[in-house]
């Protein structure tokens, strides 16, 4: 889950070659929590990344 997390919360940069990073800790949070509801919301025991995914 913690690479599904890194993935949604990079963007690639001007250049191809350059990844911006917004893994700010109120994002990683709000994620975190979005993807825990939604793992409760239907029925996943624990969050993974096909959860954060679906976020």
């Amino acid at each position: 889950a913690v690479d599904a997390i890194r993935t949604r919360l990079s963007n690639p940069g001007s250049h191809r070659k350059n990844m911006v990073s917004l893994l700010y800790p109120l994002a990683v949070s709000n994620l975190v929590i979005a993807a825990m509801n939604l793992a409760a919301e239907i029925g996943v025991p624990q969050v993974n990344a096909d959860v954060v995914k679906g976020v």
